[in-house]
């Protein structure tokens, strides 16, 4: 395996090891939850591969985790910084697009957000 297959590996189960804390459980409650052997959140968490991906999505449900949530990095402050000085190269009309786009891509992204909750529940 690859270093940054490795990494990525302990990356996604430290965000799950988060998330479950963050949720006040145990890992048998996680296991019993995600229908999997404890021992299989245990090597989950722990980034060992090989894992079943069946098992690690019943896991991300158990959770209320989606891969997207999973995978999808969260925005870094530099990331914020470079966005910010390409703003102020945009010509007015270019900014309002950028605006109009952003803000229904956001909204889009929170009203799936919310039926999957409501689905969820």
């Amino acid at each position: 395996m690859a270093a940054s297959e490795y990494d990525l590996c302990l990356q996604v189960g430290e965000q799950i090891r988060q998330r479950r804390v963050q949720l006040k459980m145990n890992q048998s409650e996680l296991a019993e939850r995600a229908d999997v052997a404890r021992n299989t959140v245990y090597r989950i968490e722990a980034g060992q591969p090989g894992c079943k991906m069946g098992y690690l999505l019943r896991v991300l449900q158990a959770l209320g985790v989606s891969a997207n949530d999973l995978f999808c990095a969260p925005i870094q402050e530099q990331e914020l910084a470079d966005l910010a000085r390409l703003w102020h190269h945009l010509s007015p009309p270019q900014k309002i697009l950028f605006y109009t786009t952003a803000k229904t891509m956001a909204e889009t992204m929170l009203r799936m957000q919310t039926e999957r909750e409501t689905i969820s529940t």
